[in-house]
């Protein structure tokens, strides 16, 4: 036996299924899953779903946090405001790695958390794609590390095509 042996039991990774209007929906932890709509009706189901068998959640979005709790009543979500005020739930689109650190900082709590990412497009107003593409990068090495599940819900229309093809590298699709 080789030092990069591994029992093949520990290398799987769970996965939830959830009960979807058009049929059930796999989500295999250890994956990013973006969610591409001009709206975010698919979004908004499967995250209600999913708040329904998974117990925290963290989101960072373009929506304040207020209106987090709204859509998503009966999820135990911690929400983060991607906005220029001041506050302590706030981060300034500018900032990176206040993003990816209120997400790692969530996942790293344990094994098979959900973190959503909703305004992509927004962040990619205020930087430029190769720090967008950089932190995506390591975003994904940390939901495979975490075994955790990233949902980022975004409008194609709004990012060039090369710079969502990259994206798409990295993560699966729900259409």
């Amino acid at each position: 036996m080789t030092a990069m042996a591994h029992d093949v039991d520990s290398l799987k990774f769970p996965s939830v299924t959830l009960a979807m209007d058009e049929g059930p929906l796999v989500l295999d932890y250890g994956r990013i899953y973006l969610i591409e709509q001009e709206r975010m009706d698919k979004a908004v189901e499967i995250i209600s779903r999913l708040s329904r068998v998974q117990e925290d959640i963290v989101c960072v979005s373009r929506m304040h946090p207020g209106q987090v709790m709204e859509r998503w009543p009966l999820a135990k979500m911690t929400s983060y405001w991607l906005s220029q005020r001041e506050g302590p739930w706030n981060i300034p689109p500018e900032r990176l790695d206040r993003v990816k650190e209120a997400i790692a900082d969530h996942l790293l709590k344990g094994i098979n958390g959900v973190a959503i990412l909703d305004g992509l497009e927004y962040l990619g107003i205020h930087n430029d794609f190769r720090e967008i593409n950089l932190m995506f990068e390591e975003l994904n090495d940390l939901v495979m590390e975490t075994r955790s599940i990233l949902l980022i819900p975004l409008d194609p229309r709004l990012l060039e095509p090369l710079h969502l093809a990259r994206l798409r590298r990295f993560a699966e699709l729900v259409l």
